[in-house]
């Protein structure tokens, strides 16, 4: 196995097999920073968004105790910039997880998998709520069944079983950075969000409608845009650091 791996394209021309230049396992691209900063601004996106649309909501709505999709029931004033920012969150992680974290990562076993969990729990869950609302609110006096009559809410809180595979998404992307040198030292930390996540899921559970689950909810969303926010960056530092001295050809443990 060589120290360090490349990613080597061929074509065929006239019956010959020509080689052309390779790229490093480790090297970023253009499209893979320019990804990476996508990602960055959807987190950035839904933050500030989540924060705007918090402070609008009338007198009746609780940032303690009701819940974010509060905001973007049928009915409610401004839902469209909920949807907006939601929708803006889950098709820029999608693309940061496919277009720069996945590519990021070549050579090195389980990218695939990171890119697929963090698809299916921040991308599609994000991306669904910009299509799929509640039907009314709790503030306004709607019980738990009232508010998922119709079938686009069915959807909407049926969304919530992409916590299960949240609950471990951090730990194994953590493996997969773990096999690398360079994206070692992200595995500790992506640990730690993965802990962070867990306590906060697991209270939002024991909580349910009463106060405070507007709060966790948001401590959620924030812990969730952190990490994503972690990951880009790094991707962009290792973009840095191409430009700078040479690694020290430390290999990455690779599928042979």
């Amino acid at each position: 196995m060589d120290r360090n791996p490349t990613v080597q394209a061929t074509t065929v021309t006239t019956g010959r097999t020509t080689k052309r230049p390779t790229r490093p396992a480790d090297a970023t691209t253009p499209r893979m920073r320019a990804a990476a900063l996508i990602g960055i601004a959807g987190q950035v996106a839904i933050l500030l968004g989540s924060s705007i649309a918090s402070w609008f909501q009338d007198d009746r709505y609780s940032i303690a105790r009701h819940e974010m999709s509060d905001m973007a029931a049928t009915g409610v004033p401004h839902a469209w910039f909920v949807q907006l920012y939601s929708g803006i969150c889950g098709a820029t992680t999608i693309i940061f997880a496919w277009a720069a974290l996945r590519p990021a990562l070549t050579g090195i076993r389980g990218r695939t998998q990171a890119a697929v969990l963090l698809t299916i729990t921040f991308g599609a869950g994000f991306l669904s709520d910009a299509f799929f609302r509640i039907d009314c609110r709790t503030a306004d006096g709607c019980t738990a069944e009232q508010k998922i009559q119709t079938w686009h809410a069915v959807i909407h809180a049926s969304s919530a079983m992409l916590l299960l595979p949240l609950l471990v998404t951090p730990f194994l992307v953590a493996r997969c950075l773990r096999r690398s040198p360079r994206w070692a030292p992200l595995a500790r930390p992506s640990v730690w969000f993965g802990v962070a996540l867990d306590v906060v899921i697991l209270a939002m559970l024991f909580v349910g409608d009463q106060w405070g689950t507007g709060y966790l909810q948001r401590l959620f969303l924030l812990l969730g845009a952190a990490w994503i926010i972690l990951l880009a960056a790094w991707i962009l530092r290792l973009a840095v650091a191409a430009n700078g001295p040479a690694h020290d050809g430390a290999p990455d443990r690779t599928r042979d």
